[in-house]
């Protein structure tokens, strides 16, 4: 039976898909499941605060919201904002309809000796192009072996003719991906990246920058680059990838930096402050 919609209804949709267009900065910074005040928003965003009341109460209306409240440090009862069910919706439809134009990549067996073949330099070239041709006409899912072949060999010297092509090819895998998908395997790929970090120049740091925005870690927030940062470190992994992110895009925040692993010096456990001393020569 099909179900009708009336020019009305398909009218109010359009008005909520443009009011979603226009606060796209907003919707990002909330993404998925983020909760935050009205300054907390200003701040990562970077939207004047004068605007901010105008374009929540904008979402708000089209029901984009979900409303909660808290305390701030006064002990003042304030709003906290985070995406309702409407735009998780709409955002993942969109990233089915968009990734519809690649099929599931089903013939593991021939990636994977393409993958071993990589390593022979007399098959290094067939294998290479192969490559690069799947990752245009397919897409992977997350714990495909292509992506546990980058996390153990992409530092290897044996690949350094082939690298540049393999980064580009695993941001082609990379954007049919959901945004969780994308989350999952930038965590896992971190001591990989910020190898490609360090090491990439000319057309490699080119592509690197390219991977690192289709795995929405690149442009990230100071705040949101922070928190990850500090978090590694508060959970004993190597806090490395982020520290370096933070310092190519984020240099002025330096002295903010260092204030936080001071602070966080005072509070942790000795586990912890081993590492935060080991971390502050970094930040420089």
């Amino acid at each position: 039976m099909l179900i009708s919609m009336s020019v009305s209804n398909i009218d109010e949709v359009f008005k909520t898909l443009d009011v979603m267009a226009k606060r796209k900065q907003l919707i990002i910074a909330l993404y998925p499941d983020m909760i935050y005040s009205q300054s907390e928003i200003v701040e990562k965003t970077g939207i004047a605060s004068s605007n901010m009341s105008k374009y929540l109460a904008q979402l708000e209306e089209k029901s984009l919201l979900e409303l909660s409240y808290g305390m701030n440090a006064r002990g003042q009862t304030i709003k906290r904002y985070s995406l309702s069910k409407v735009p998780l919706d709409v955002i993942k439809a969109s990233s089915t309809i968009v990734s519809t134009g690649k099929l599931k990549l089903t013939d593991i067996k021939s990636l994977t000796m393409f993958l071993d073949s990589l390593l022979l330099p007399e098959l290094e070239e067939y294998s290479l192009n192969s490559i690069q041709l799947l990752s245009n006409q397919y897409f992977i899912p997350v714990d495909s072996v292509y992506f546990t072949f980058i996390q153990e060999h992409i530092m290897d010297p044996e690949l350094d003719n082939v690298r540049r092509v393999l980064v580009t090819s695993t941001k082609n895998f990379v954007s049919s991906m959901e945004e969780d998908e994308k989350r999952i395997l930038a965590d896992r790929l971190k001591p990989a990246l910020a190898y490609l970090l360090d090491q990439a120049s000319g057309g490699l740091e080119t592509e690197t920058k390219k991977l690192l925005e289709a795995l929405g870690v690149y442009n990230l927030p100071y705040i949101e680059l922070e928190e990850l940062y500090l978090r590694d470190i508060t959970r004993d992994k190597d806090p490395s990838f982020y520290r370096r992110l933070i310092l190519q895009n984020y240099h002025n925040r330096v002295p903010r930096l260092r204030a936080r692993l001071m602070a966080l010096h005072l509070e942790s456990p000795n586990s912890i402050r081993s590492k935060i001393r080991q971390e502050l020569p970094h930040i420089r």
